[in-house]
């Protein structure tokens, strides 16, 4: 568990036990639940993608062998969830599946709204 004030750092630490780097800004970095899934698996295959909390998948689905490549689509999909002035978002959330990882965890990364 990583807890902390809004900008502390806690985003970077899950991205050093993920192996990529979140989305960073200036003022607030997570603006969406994001789950990543590593999974130990002969397959090589990242895949990022909105999901909806009423079960009803978004229509960004993007499938990479890069992991450099995850910040970018993270950060797009948040863009993509986010509707006018909304600084969170409550109804959606980001899921991150990298497999052929060395263990198998899952790490969801959440906004914080004051602390």
């Amino acid at each position: 568990i990583s807890v902390g004030a809004q900008s502390a750092g806690k985003s970077s630490v899950l991205g050093l036990v993920c192996g990529f780097k979140f989305p960073t800004a200036a003022t607030c970095c997570t603006r969406i639940a994001t789950m990543v899934k590593l999974r130990r698996t002969p397959d090589k295959t990242i895949r990022v993608r909105l999901l909806s909390t009423s079960d009803e998948t978004e229509s960004f689905e993007r499938t990479f062998e890069n992991r450099e490549d995850i910040t970018a689509a993270i950060s797009e999909l948040q863009d993509k969830a986010i509707k006018g002035d909304e600084t969170f978002v409550a109804d959606k959330f980001i899921e991150v599946s990298i497999n052929s990882y060395d263990v198998n965890l899952t790490v969801i990364d959440l906004p914080v709204r004051g602390f």
